[in-house]
């Protein structure tokens, strides 16, 4: 009993708490890629892939496949790609369900997969629904978000609303 007790606390903290979240308008500037995509697969690095809704090992996938159907930022020439998801216990990556998402991403440093930024620590994700783009208790249509993201000075300042 106590071995399972001191193994529950030991898998508590190996996750690292973040030193610094990124808030959407520098995850924004230091994203390489923003994209609108839909995740199409998952796996482990020890498999080949689980069809959607398959059953999950603990903790979650260690990578997805997206399918790309808008680029707002970056250049991406494939139109699916790779992206990291779970590192073990810990939801560093791209953690999405099967519905359509904006991604912000860091392209490859080494390998395919591409990364969520500040370790995890940011903005990954934004769900996306009849093209609105859910940020928290606002929501706006995708093509002000992609304004906001394209404007001249760069994203907005934090302060700021889209």
């Amino acid at each position: 009993m106590i071995g399972l007790l001191l193994m529950r606390v030991g898998l508590a903290a190996a996750c690292e708490p973040c030193a610094e979240s990124w808030d959407l308008t520098r995850t924004a500037q230091e994203a390489d890629l923003v994209v609108l995509a839909q995740k199409v697969r998952e796996g482990s690095s020890t498999d080949h892939g689980r069809v959607l809704g398959e059953r999950r090992p603990q903790g979650g996938p260690d990578w997805i496949d997206v399918k790309v159907l808008r680029t707002f930022k970056g250049g991406v020439s494939a139109s699916r790609l790779r992206a990291n998801s779970w590192d073990g216990m810990c939801r560093f990556g791209i953690v999405v369900d099967d519905r359509p998402h904006v991604l912000f991403l860091m392209k490859p440093s080494s390998g395919n997969e591409y990364q969520a930024l500040n370790f995890g620590c940011s903005v990954t994700a934004l769900p996306v629904e009849e093209d609105q783009v859910h940020l928290g208790e606002q929501t706006v249509s995708l093509a002000t978000f992609a304004a906001w993201l394209a404007s001249p000075n760069g994203p907005l300042d934090p302060g700021d609303r889209l």
